[in-house]
């Protein structure tokens, strides 16, 4: 989204998370980016997946991000957001 959207841009108004599912992208824009998102979804989103990682990811803060990112793969990227708590709900 930023690499198509400039970060003034989409913070001037809501983002509507279309079929959004557990809402992971809505709660990474909104911690992560600052952005008010809401999630269009008939299912109930679910962060706590994502929280629990974020937070596992900020208890290992001191760790080298280097080798955090090598052994969690994909979710090695959030690692490198250094998210800390508390964390919003989008």
């Amino acid at each position: 989204l930023l690499e198509a959207f400039t970060q003034e841009y989409l913070q001037s108004g809501v983002i509507l998370d279309v079929a959004g599912g557990k809402g992971d992208l809505a709660w990474v824009l909104t911690n992560a980016d600052g952005m008010d998102v809401v999630i269009v979804d008939p299912r109930p989103s679910d962060h706590r997946k994502i929280a629990r990682t974020a937070l596992w990811h900020f208890d290992q803060r001191d760790e080298d991000l280097g080798d955090i990112v090598e052994a969690r793969g994909p979710q090695g990227t959030l690692a490198t957001m250094r998210l800390a708590p508390p964390f919003a709900v989008a």
